[in-house]
């Protein structure tokens, strides 16, 4: 691969970042830790860490065309209740077809604020998206793609939150695995794409299987409010823009 197809695909702040988010010409490539802001710990909070084709939106492979963007039943309702219980949602998600050059900057970026357009329609937004625009077998490793955690740590450095804590959802074993990692709530979603061994690796992890993202956030308000309402005697502690590394 010639150093030009890898300067067209390589994230860096500057060229990828959110209307949000300060602008950087580090690559996420020289990068072995986010940087953040101090924040205290008890002040953060938690947050939905989700993917997005499979997830919120009908996965149509290498999405490049705005007009073919459709929410799954129930996704813009699951964010609407977890915001409404104080759990913001983050989009963190890899979209190698920009590195395989199926999906170009311009077009991701399009299709992003046509999924936006589509919540805000049922009330529904996202604090963020993160995405991992690489691929091992075109432009070599790097540290963000999930089940890699970089993604999620840029997310906690720049709002503050709390993965301890905090749901991961997603309809492959890669989109849940970091919730291992954070001893946190992680949910399978079984939908169309999810290969049989992802659901049998999330059901040996202990991760529930759902068939929605509604029904995970359903789950998880749920579990919220019986810890709440338990003794806290022996419980342990630990049980919208766009953003590329």
């Amino acid at each position: 691969m010639t150093s030009d197809r890898r300067s067209s695909v390589e994230c860096t702040m500057g060229d990828c970042t959110s209307i949000s988010a300060p602008s950087s010409r580090r690559s996420c490539r020289s990068s072995r830790a986010p940087s953040s802001t101090r924040v205290n710990e008890r002040l953060r909070r938690r947050a939905a860490l989700l993917d997005r084709d499979g997830t919120i939106i009908v996965d149509a492979h290498y999405l490049a065309d705005p007009d073919h963007v459709a929410l799954l039943p129930g996704a813009a309702e699951a964010i609407r209740l977890l915001s409404n219980a104080g759990i913001p949602s983050v989009v963190c998600s890899n979209q190698s077809g920009i590195a395989r050059g199926l999906v170009s900057l311009a077009q991701y970026r399009a299709v992003r604020l046509r999924v936006a357009e589509l919540l805000r329609s049922e009330g529904a937004e996202l604090l963020d998206t993160f995405i991992c625009p690489h691929h091992p077998d075109y432009d070599g490793p790097c540290p963000c793609r999930k089940p890699s955690i970089l993604l999620f740590e840029q997310a906690a450095a720049m709002h503050g939150l709390d993965l301890h804590r905090s749901l991961f959802v997603g309809d492959k074993y890669r989109d849940v695995e970091p919730a291992a990692h954070y001893h946190a709530s992680g949910f399978l979603i079984r939908g169309p794409e999810t290969p049989e061994e992802d659901v049998t690796r999330a059901t040996t992890a202990s991760a529930p299987v759902v068939t929605s993202l509604l029904d995970a956030a359903k789950q998880f308000l749920d579990g919220s409010s019986l810890r709440r309402s338990a003794p806290s005697v022996g419980v342990p502690h630990d049980l919208p823009q766009e953003r590329v590394p």
